[in-house]
């Protein structure tokens, strides 16, 4: 049996079921879900009584810190009022409304042209596109340090497969597990067995090989409908290194596990549930909500992982109260939260990702990021016509329309409209997994890091510069080289001069 270092691969999925009618109603704009209510009572309670008066329905049991919230439904218009009344009720600890959030993307520049500038090393030296071993970024700036200094790292280690021990990430939509990079980096789960139609590891879900759905409420990777963000930031954390196709993440070797959730709150924590059990080490979110949900909060402080979370692309300063985005800006002691520099290492500016003295530890690479393309094949069509893959398929009036495809050799760049292997976006949904790539690297050298001891290595080994000076905890980007040498060192982190919580 192969061993594989598992990133779990949390998706967003905007997909339809097989043979349903395409689904193209507006998707909820990120905030609270009027009629649908979390609560938690206390041991001794009247629930039933709670539920009868106020017309609900329940839908699920979250397990939250080794308790339970019940995931409930009202009738529409009448949540802000049953969302009071049990606010008011002694034997609840707590209600409130269920929550929507997005992908932290930005859209595809059209023309871009760039290569994978952020994994040169020791500096990134740019040029004329197409010069041999040089990368591309434009405006193309003096050589200076933007990169995380990959080259370097992987002298010390490409990663490991261990399918036992998970890394696990979070964003939207299923990876298309057809794409060679991400066949390389695929997750199998080693108490499963395919096809069988039995649940053989006993977790209460049935041939969960690759992964779950938890929005469709099936297997994941059995299926031709993906979504170009989950394949995008499954890109960034690693796989298929030196394999003469298309790009490479932080990790050579490394596993993916591809779970899919819906914009909804409960869901994420459904699937960190998931990979939780499958013994993750690390999980990034590419998502965010400006909706402050205690039961997500209380999931994920309490969840033995780490948590790298994207900061998102409002260009907020999240130490300002008045701006929210969840779950980048918990106070839990296992959070990593990441914002986004680009290839001229600035961080902010127009780039208009989020930052954040005391709130956003660090930052790396995301604007203007190569990395893997969606699948060559449309999915159906999907809440307020947003494509299904990188090959720019989209949806008009339910009618699904093909793109003008580009090339599909490996080494050709996609833009919006074509279908190559690798695509070019931005976001902060591409730094977090990016971390979380090289957090895995660190993994594979000492298996036996505590959350702290991997945090305060990351954090006392980011590369302080002035473009990041008093806007995240650390001043300065990650550095995959550095934090090797210092994982290489542990026994004991070196005291984290820059962990804000």
């Amino acid at each position: 049996m192969r061993t594989h270092l598992l990133v779990a691969l949390l998706s967003l999925s905007f997909t339809v079921i097989a043979g349903s009618p395409p689904d193209c109603r507006n998707t909820p704009s990120p905030g609270p879900i009027e009629n649908e209510i979390l609560v938690k009572f206390g041991p001794v309670n009247a629930r039933a009584q709670a539920m009868l008066a106020l017309n609900a329905t329940e839908i699920e049991r979250l397990d939250v810190a080794g308790a339970k919230v019940e995931h409930w439904r009202v009738p529409n218009g009448q949540g802000d009022l049953a969302l009071a009344a049990l606010q008011k009720r002694t034997d609840v600890v707590y209600a409130e409304h269920n929550a929507s959030g997005i992908e932290d993307v930005m859209p595809n520049d059209p023309l871009a042209t760039k290569y994978q500038w952020w994994v040169r090393s020791p500096t990134t030296t740019c040029g004329p596109e197409g010069t041999p071993g040089v990368a591309w970024c434009s405006p193309c700036p003096q050589p200076v340090d933007a990169d995380v200094d990959l080259e370097d790292a992987w002298t010390i280690t490409t990663g490991i497969l261990d399918d036992l021990h998970p890394i696990a990430d979070a964003e939207f939509g299923e990876v298309d597990a057809t794409h060679p990079d991400r066949l390389a980096a695929r997750w199998i789960n080693p108490g499963e067995i395919a096809g069988n139609g039995i649940d053989d590891d006993h977790n209460g879900f049935i041939d969960d090989v690759y992964g779950w759905d938890f929005w469709l409420n099936r297997a994941t990777g059995t299926t031709t409908h993906y979504e170009a963000h989950s394949t995008a930031v499954a890109g960034m954390i690693g796989g298929g290194g030196n394999n003469g196709y298309g790009g490479v993440g932080a990790a050579w070797n490394v596993s993916v596990m591809s779970l899919g959730v819906s914009g909804s709150v409960n869901t994420w924590i459904n699937a960190l549930n998931y990979a939780v059990g499958k013994n993750a080490r690390v999980i990034n979110y590419s998502l965010g909500t400006p909706t402050f949900t205690q039961t997500l909060h209380d999931a994920i402080c309490a969840a033995p992982i780490i948590v790298t979370a994207s900061s998102g692309n409002q260009g907020f300063d999240l130490d300002n109260q008045a701006n929210n985005w969840y779950p980048a800006k918990f106070d839990c002691a296992n959070i990593i939260t990441v914002g986004a520099s680009n290839c001229t290492a600035n961080s902010n500016g127009q780039l208009n990702f989020n930052f954040g003295a005391t709130t956003v530890d660090l930052v790396a690479p995301g604007a203007d990021i190569v990395t893997d393309n969606g699948p060559l094949n449309p999915g159906p069509c999907v809440p307020s016509g947003r494509a299904v893959t990188g090959c720019a398929w989209s949806c008009q009036g339910c009618a699904i329309v093909p793109p003008a495809c580009g090339s599909d050799d490996p080494n050709v760049l996609s833009t919006s409209g074509g279908c190559g292997p690798l695509v070019e976006l931005s976001g902060t949904s591409f730094s977090a997994p990016l971390v979380a790539g090289i957090l895995s690297l660190g993994y594979s050298i000492d298996s036996g890091m505590t959350i702290t001891q991997a945090k305060n290595a990351l954090l006392t080994t980011c590369d302080v510069s002035a473009p990041y000076q008093g806007k995240y905890v650390c001043n300065g980007k990650a550095n995959a080289y550095r934090f090797l040498q210092s994982v290489q060192t542990l026994g004991g982190s070196p005291p984290g001069r820059c962990c804000r919580k």
